[in-house]
């Protein structure tokens, strides 16, 4: 597996087949064993050749980013239906 972190060795993120561009190559048996299941950036960190929690990762921020990603994403499906009915209509006009 090879991770990648920031300049604070919080790890951001991960690949477990191919690679990442200045990925950082680590062996299995130091990866916790939820790692893949409780995975977000910042919620781990590396340090001294080990994973290891981020005791200041705030699991609020998952909350507020969720909240913030759902608002995006229904402001776009609108604004993707609308486009797609001016779609239909320039094609099919109504009667």
């Amino acid at each position: 597996m090879q991770i990648s972190v920031n300049d604070e060795n919080l790890i951001v993120g991960y690949a477990d087949v191919g690679g990442i561009e200045g990925g950082i190559e680590i062996d299995n048996s130091i990866i916790p064993s939820d790692f893949i299941l409780m995975f977000r950036p910042r919620k781990f960190q590396y340090i001294d050749g080990k994973i290891q929690y981020n005791k200041e990762y705030d699991n609020n921020e998952d909350s507020t980013q969720l909240k913030n990603d759902n608002a995006s994403l229904t402001e776009k499906v609108a604004r993707l239906e609308a486009e797609l009915q001016e779609l239909k209509n320039s094609i099919n006009p109504p009667e």
